[in-house]
């Protein structure tokens, strides 16, 4: 991956460059935005060449990680991805 955009407090974006071959050239972007004493993640994975059942299983998982990282943040204790 590499960091394209890092603005202070309020975004990451990377694109990556190595990796799985579905994933080159796509783009994953964390907006983050406070809202009264509320911090909002924003995810998104784009630029896919095309929607297979790779993109679909990618999905999923990121759904899974979101929901346990909001977790972590609300209770301590998230959900860890094990096979």
């Amino acid at each position: 991956m590499k960091i394209t955009n890092l603005p202070n407090n309020t975004k990451v974006e990377w694109k990556c460059l190595e990796g799985e071959k579905e994933w080159l050239g796509t783009t994953i972007i964390f907006n983050i935005e406070k809202k009264e004493e509320n911090i909002i993640l924003r995810f998104t994975q784009g630029n896919w060449k095309e929607e297979t059942d790779f993109f679909a299983s990618c999905n999923y998982h990121w759904g899974y990680y979101m929901s346990s990282l909001a977790k972590y943040c609300e209770t301590g204790k998230g959900t860890p991805f094990t096979r």
